[in-house]
């Protein structure tokens, strides 16, 4: 009796174990088959954006992409190395998000460049016909002396509407509104900028919002985005640091 009992009870066991194994089987051979219906859906999208890190991922998991993955990362610790303490670099800036400024339209741009002790943060906004650049080249945090962050110089410039149109102008060439986020760009040494928008009052289904977005760009200056950045130092007449640009 006692016997049967034991072999009663281990064979329950073993059978709930081998349904909770048909269970994990049957779980991941179904999460398999919809992301394999995804990347065929997808790729008979012809307008879909398959460059986006998202898209990649995934796919690079999918397929068991060692290569790929390997590299993603690799660029994730390079992030985190540089990224993560961005804002602890940056304690000596002060400054109001562009949304909570007094203005119709306004952007700011954030430098570094390796090997460079000065970054810079430039912020243009515009309020009907009154254009204002604010100006702020400062040395971050750094780890080698343990010196904090540092402000240079600070400061305020009137601008044109001439001069905003030619911005302006930059930007849309650059169609920085469309632009993705990230690219796949990314490098040990070079420089970095980061560029933050928003447009109050922007009319969108009939109804008044407010657009905000962001991007990040290693090795700006080789790109059409970085010729709106060299713009705003230009009429900045600034003469500090590791990149001015002269008239």
């Amino acid at each position: 009796m006692r016997a049967g009992c034991i072999f009663f009870s281990v064979a329950i066991i073993f059978s709930c174990c081998k349904e909770s194994n048909n269970n994990s089987v049957l779980s991941y051979s179904f999460k398999d088959s919809v992301i394999k219906r995804h990347f065929e859906t997808v790729d008979s999208i012809s307008s879909y954006d398959t460059n986006t890190y998202d898209y990649k991922l995934l796919k690079a998991y999918y397929l068991n992409d060692t290569n790929y993955l390997q590299g993603y990362n690799n660029l994730l610790q390079s992030i985190s190395k540089t990224r993560n303490v961005w804002y602890y670099n940056d304690s000596c800036i002060h400054q109001p998000e562009l949304i909570d400024l007094n203005i119709e339209e306004a952007y700011r741009f954030i430098y570094w460049k390796a090997f460079c002790p000065y970054s810079l943060n430039i912020t243009i906004g515009k309020l009907e016909r009154e254009i204002n650049l604010h100006f702020i080249i400062y040395k971050p945090y750094n780890d080698y002396d343990s010196l904090p962050c540092s402000i240079v110089d600070e400061f305020n410039k009137k601008l044109t509407v001439r001069e905003w149109e030619n911005f302006e102008e930059a930007m849309n060439r650059a169609d920085y509104w469309a632009l993705k986020e990230r690219n796949d760009r990314n490098g040990v040494d070079g420089s970095g900028l980061e560029i933050y928008g928003c447009i109050k009052g922007y009319l969108k289904k009939n109804a008044i919002q407010t657009k905000t977005y962001h991007i990040y760009r290693w090795g700006a200056e080789r790109y059409t985005i970085g010729e709106a950045f060299m713009l705003l130092l230009k009429y900045s007449r600034n003469k500090k640091g590791c990149l001015v640009v002269n008239d």
